[in-house]
């Protein structure tokens, strides 16, 4: 059974850093983990599975690794977007 918890995600440089809240992340506070997406082989539109029950409303993308299949979702379609704007904003 899948354990399904939300987290910020912050991409800096080729890593995809994950923390409890925005407000962690503002406030300088260590990561919870993170991602490289320089060892991604791929992305793609996932097929949700499963709760919580808001993702229904939402998008799932999954990110392949060699070892894993790490499962994004988002609560609404923007949430990506914002994502991508904040990053390019950050720049």
């Amino acid at each position: 059974m899948t354990t399904w918890k939300r987290y910020w995600f912050v991409l800096k440089d080729q890593l995809l850093l994950y923390y409890k809240s925005q407000a962690e992340c503002l406030n300088l506070s260590a990561c919870r983990g993170s991602l490289n997406m320089g060892l991604v082989s791929s992305v793609r539109p996932g097929a949700h599975r499963g709760p919580p029950a808001a993702a229904a409303q939402g998008f799932t993308i999954e990110v392949e690794t060699r070892t894993q299949v790490v499962v994004l979702v988002s609560l609404g379609r923007f949430s990506i977007l914002e994502l991508a704007l904040d990053q390019m904003w950050a720049r």
